[in-house]
């Protein structure tokens, strides 16, 4: 039977170097990428048309009001959860809510919004029990969402 070079045969004594000390974890079962291949620049920001800004910026206006309303829904859910008196309904709803806000928002053009609704969204349609010390913690991600909502 003829034996098959290995791997390590065709690299440089850097990479073999390399290859042996990563050679532990590959035999375990987990697979860690070092890679030490340079990175790439981010690619340009992208800079809208006017004329699609001007209609992005329409289609907010329409629905500021549903949005806002999904924020209340998050300001009720919160100040119950502060009160220790959240029912299973209104934790589904603000669930809910912050998922089509984090949705939405990130449509929009407003990842940080997007990112403190997600923060919501994983709290409320998780199993934690929510305590009025976890609610306090959300309040930065709310204050985040009505500064987006005054603009």
């Amino acid at each position: 039977m003829k034996k098959l070079p290995s791997k390590s045969a065709s690299l440089n004594p850097k990479e073999k170097k390399h290859a042996a000390s990563a050679a532990p974890a590959q035999s375990s079962g987990l697979h860690l990428h070092t890679s030490t291949a340079v990175q790439k620049p981010a690619p340009a920001a992208y800079v809208m048309p006017p004329q699609l800004q001007a209609a992005l910026n329409q289609v907010w206006q329409k629905s500021l009001p549903l949005l806002q309303q999904r924020v209340g829904v998050l300001d009720d859910a919160l100040a119950a959860t502060k009160a220790g008196q959240l029912n299973p309904e209104l934790r589904a709803a603000a669930a809910l809510e912050a998922h089509r806000l984090a949705g939405l928002l990130g449509t929009f053009g407003h990842p940080h919004g997007t990112d403190a609704a997600r923060m919501f969204e994983i709290v409320f349609d998780s199993d934690a029990v929510l305590t009025p010390k976890l609610a306090e913690s959300l309040s930065p991600a709310l204050s985040t969402l009505h500064t987006i909502m005054s603009k």
